[in-house]
């Protein structure tokens, strides 16, 4: 990445490029060598799984506490999203049910009094985010995303009227955060320079370490 070829660009100076520069490396998502070069830092398996268990023991507990407690108008906040993720799969535009599916978890934590809790937990999944865009790039996303949407009506029925989730909170947790992590070792091998922190021989023992599968 070159500061003054990205502010040609964009015209400006390269004070505001060397500064967004910094924050996107405060991110894990620029990598700054002093005096040699800034590049496009890897896609870190390890921040990624660090983010997913830390959703996977959180979520959970923000579901239980709104289970029947949320107000007409929030649940119909709640209905409209959902409506909007699935307009999002039916026109195929994976990267707006991205932003629903954001948009979704992070009101569960807001309703919850949790807000910030959330905004830091997402400064911890930028990783996830860009595992989830090549993930859409390479893969049949649609269906992925169909059973995403449904495991958020499965959440909206908790909480809007306290009805139980299909299986124990922490274990359908487990499987919702985690459905799509499955697909990283094709991903790793089809771009094997996009990554780093991944080990095949280690990956079963990650999933049962930060995700708690069996």
């Amino acid at each position: 990445l070159n500061e003054s070829e990205i502010a040609a660009a964009l015209n400006v100076s390269r004070t505001p490029v060397h500064e967004a520069l910094k924050l996107l490396a405060k991110e894990s998502l620029v990598e700054i060598i002093p005096s040699k070069e800034t590049r496009v830092a890897k896609i870190d398996f390890q921040q990624i799984m660090d983010g997913l268990f830390i959703r996977v023991c959180l979520e959970p507990i923000m579901v239980e506490r709104l289970m029947g407690q949320v107000s007409s108008s929030d649940t119909r906040r709640l209905q409209i999203l959902l409506q909007s993720q699935q307009s999002a799969i039916n026109s195929n535009d994976m990267d707006r049910y991205y932003q629903l599916d954001d948009e979704f978890h992070k009101l569960i934590f807001q309703l919850a009094n949790k807000g910030r809790t959330f905004n830091l937990l997402n400064n911890l999944l930028n990783q996830y985010s860009r595992f989830r865009i090549l993930h859409s790039q390479n893969c049949h996303y649609q269906d992925d995303a169909q059973a995403s949407l449904d495991g958020h009506m499965q959440i909206f029925y908790a909480i809007s009227i306290a009805k139980p989730l299909p299986e124990p909170s922490d274990l359908f947790f487990r499987r919702h955060v985690g459905r799509s992590i499955w697909i990283f070792p094709n991903l790793v091998e089809r771009y094997p320079d996009y990554f780093c922190g991944y080990d095949a021989a280690e990956f079963d023992d990650a999933l049962q370490t930060y995700l708690l599968f069996d």
